[in-house]
């Protein structure tokens, strides 16, 4: 370590990119650090920067050292749904599009119709009838397409009753109205085309948040309500672009599992500056084709 800070006193930041990604990991387990935010280039695949907390002073103070011209480079902004990166997005990047990662969106769903359908298989009377096993073991089935539910029968142990993976799912998920509802607007997402433009998107995501607050379920109200909230940033992700590209947090998800090798590779870091030095190198400037810092 100490001949590491000896020879690397400085590593810089990439310049930003015309698309940028924002995302954070887990750094501490308390302290301002807890969460680190991290800046990635979408077409590089590359980590731009590493700020050392996503809380929103030192957002602030990151970005307000940023040259205006090199902000305005900027042309697509990706996040997830925390609400302090809307906010700087749209102080500091006003005329870029801001998009929200599908798979939180998608998530945000998938979260709530798993609490549902424990509550749903814990209200019932037998613990141990075929509906509690089925709902209990095969938790997966419910959280996705169906075009991925086995072609095969589920059979019951104790008495070796038979029943199609396909019936038992329709029939378990009708048992709560919300689950229901709340299936098929997961189904509506999964399915998605990248053939919307703007306005159709919005109306299809609009449609689905205003089907999910009809829902008697207050969980899956809150999820419609936040759809309703990121209406804008999910249509902008839903939307075909230009050059029919996806824009996504993909990336970010990547290279943040190459961070936690780096960080389980060296059984944690106490000091920030050395985790993002560690991490500018291997990961952006290790690269052939980049210039060194």
């Amino acid at each position: 370590m100490q001949i590491f800070d000896e020879k690397i006193k400085f590593v810089p930041r990439r310049p930003l990119p015309e698309v940028l990604c924002i995302d954070e990991i887990k750094f501490q387990t308390s302290s301002a650090s807890k969460y680190i935010c991290i800046l990635y280039d979408f077409h590089r695949r590359e980590i731009v920067d590493v700020i050392i907390s996503r809380q929103m002073p030192y957002l602030r103070e990151y970005f307000a050292n940023i040259n205006t011209l090199e902000i305005n480079k900027v042309k697509i902004v990706i996040s997830d749904v925390h609400d302090g990166y809307s906010t700087i997005i749209s102080h500091f990047f006003k005329s870029a599009i801001h998009i929200v990662d599908i798979f939180h969106v998608i998530r945000l769903l998938t979260t709530a119709i798993n609490i549902l359908r424990v509550r749903t298989m814990n209200l019932m009377t037998r613990k141990k009838s075929p509906e509690y096993n089925f709902m209990n073991k095969n938790w997966k089935l419910f959280l996705c397409r169906w075009s991925k539910i086995p072609d095969r029968y589920y059979t019951y142990q104790k008495t070796g009753q038979m029943f199609h993976y396909d019936e038992l799912l329709k029939r378990y998920i009708r048992l709560n109205p919300s689950l229901w509802s709340a299936h098929n607007a997961l189904q509506d997402l999964l399915n998605y085309q990248l053939r919307y433009t703007f306005d159709e998107a919005l109306k299809f995501i609009e449609r689905i948040s205003l089907n999910l607050k009809k829902c008697e379920s207050p969980i899956i109200q809150e999820v419609g309500r936040s759809y309703h909230k990121w209406r804008f940033e999910i249509a902008n992700a839903f939307s075909e672009t230009q050059n029919n590209i996806r824009y996504h947090n993909g990336i970010a998800e990547i290279i943040n599992s190459h961070i936690k090798s780096i960080t389980k590779a060296a059984y944690g870091y106490r000091n920030f500056e050395r985790f993002r030095k560690r991490c500018m190198l291997i990961l952006t400037y290790a690269k052939p084709h980049k210039e060194k810092p």
